[in-house]
């Protein structure tokens, strides 16, 4: 009830052969993303083109490429057009890393396998029917380069603790020229807020320490390869002359025991007397609970505030 409402196989009759042939003629050359192909893309694990859509000519020119392709390659893509304006499609690309300024965009998801996490494509090109063939011929050969989520790099980065992104990741973590002492963490993960916290502390400590730098990195909204943990929050310590041989912080949650474990540990040049450890730790600690106790505060007026705008709201319904 789609496309063609026959198709003939031609070929070897061999399993593999009907297999192929059935898997990539059993849904339409071209659907909109919806819940069904949600399930069918990222439940089922089935391989597809998207073509990321908006408002305006540059988007309709798009997809009459991305239809005119569709109908010229034979592929097991699934050719998939979201529209950005809808929530759904809104999930794709947070996933994609895509902000709905950047369309027409068009991407390749390759499924997870039991060997390979799974894999994202984007054509960096314009979107024309000739691009996208190559493209997809390209993905087919196993050719393309696949790309990591990664948030935008940061306009300044000159804080304590240096932001990392997936684009940035290896520039910052890789330099040959200093230590690196990274912290791992996750969006959803509350415990990391309190251990963030201690880290910001820990890198003013050592910041008079020049060859040495302190980063951050959040796993939910950055990738990148080969990169996992099955535990976050991590910290970890990439030597300027090891970074192959990363020592993990396996110490307790406290900013002079930290000192002491990475003193330890650190490849640069430093001298440890300059580092009044005991003077700084007790300031850092002191404007900690200062800051904490303001924030119990202002949450507390907030609180006031709200009930007595609710009990006014009240009253007038009254």
């Amino acid at each position: 009830n789609f496309d063609a409402n026959r198709l003939d196989f031609e070929g070897d009759f061999t399993p593999e052969n009907i297999e192929k042939f059935v898997l990539n003629n059993r849904y339409p050359k071209i659907v909109q993303y919806t819940e069904k192909y949600a399930r069918v893309i990222f439940g089922e694990g089935h391989p597809a083109a998207f073509l990321m859509v908006g408002r305006g000519h540059s988007t309709a020119r798009a997809e009459d490429a991305f239809v005119a392709a569709s109908q010229k390659v034979d592929t097991k893509l699934l050719f998939t057009v979201c529209d950005t304006e809808d929530e759904l499609c809104q999930k794709v690309c947070k996933y994609f890393g895509l902000l709905k300024e950047e369309v027409p965009a068009l991407y390749i998801f390759k499924p997870a396998t039991q060997r390979e996490r799974a894999l994202k494509f984007l054509l960096d090109d314009r979107i024309t029917t000739e691009n996208i063939e190559k493209f997809i011929q390209d993905f087919e050969d196993n050719k393309l380069t696949p790309i990591p989520k990664s948030e935008e790099v940061p306009f300044t980065n000159d804080d304590y603790v240096k932001v990392a992104t997936g684009k940035t990741y290896r520039d910052i973590v890789y330099d040959e020229n200093k230590d690196v002492i990274v912290f791992y963490s996750d969006t959803n993960c509350y415990d990391c807020r309190e251990y963030l916290s201690l880290f910001q502390g820990f890198a003013r400590l050592t910041n008079s320490i020049q060859d040495l730098i302190l980063a951050k990195i959040d796993l939910d909204k950055n990738e990148v390869a080969g990169l996992s943990f099955t535990t976050i929050p991590q910290i970890i310590l990439y030597p300027r002359d090891q970074k192959s041989q990363p020592i993990t912080y396996t110490g307790g949650r406290d900013i002079k025991e930290m000192y002491e474990f990475f003193r330890e540990r650190l490849t640069v040049d430093f001298n440890p007397n300059i580092i009044r450890v005991d003077e700084m730790i007790e300031t850092i600690r002191r404007e900690a609970e200062e800051k904490k106790r303001e924030d119990e505060i202002s949450r507390q007026r907030m609180a006031e505030l709200e009930a007595a705008n609710k009990a006014a709201a009240d009253s007038r319904a009254d």
